[in-house]
């Protein structure tokens, strides 16, 4: 199995799709936290919509075109409370993310030749070719949306705290959650 451009256009399309169909009716408040140090459904929604802008779309198009411009600097937590996506509706966000995700999508597949072994050095200090930025960018939806299932779980608990969710089995959280 090999991944390549038309492979995430594939990914990044579909995560879309659950995306979309996860918020359709979530099962708790949409702003709600399990604790004060975890996001909420939109906030998660609202992560992935500023990711979309402000990370994956443009480094990699700066790392295909431009790869000796610097990235500017990215607060993806800080950039969730600045724009306090709790006071949105989540109509509003995910429509907002489904509309950039859309963007990416087009740009995605106007690339002629995605040149996905052109590397450049993070300011981590690792290298980072094209393609290790796109196969992250699918896989950050999945972390997400695992999260989004996480939240889920955790609301159907709390609502039905006095009963146990043993018998479906053991939920194992993964970071974050």
């Amino acid at each position: 199995m090999s991944g390549g451009l038309p492979e995430a256009i594939v990914h990044l399309r579909r995560s879309a799709g659950i995306i979309a169909r996860l918020a359709e009716e979530p099962p708790v408040d949409p702003t709600w936290r399990p604790d004060p140090a975890r996001w909420s459904f939109i906030e998660v929604i609202g992560h992935l919509l500023c990711e979309e802008r402000e990370d994956f779309r443009p480094r990699l198009d700066l790392l295909l075109h431009e790869p000796e411009t610097p990235w500017a600097p990215i607060d993806p937590e800080g950039r969730v409370e600045e724009l306090d996506f709790r006071a949105r509706t989540l109509d509003a966000v995910v429509a907002e993310f489904a509309q950039e995700r859309e963007r990416s999508l087009q740009w995605l597949a106007s690339l002629d030749v995605a040149p996905l072994e052109r590397e450049r050095t993070h300011p981590r200090g690792f290298v980072l070719r094209g393609g290790d930025l796109l196969a992250s960018w699918v896989a950050h939806d999945l972390l997400h949306i695992r999260q989004l299932i996480g939240l889920e779980f955790a609301g159907v608990e709390a609502e039905w705290a006095e009963f146990s969710t043993l018998y479906a089995g053991e939920w194992s959280p993964a970071e974050g959650e």
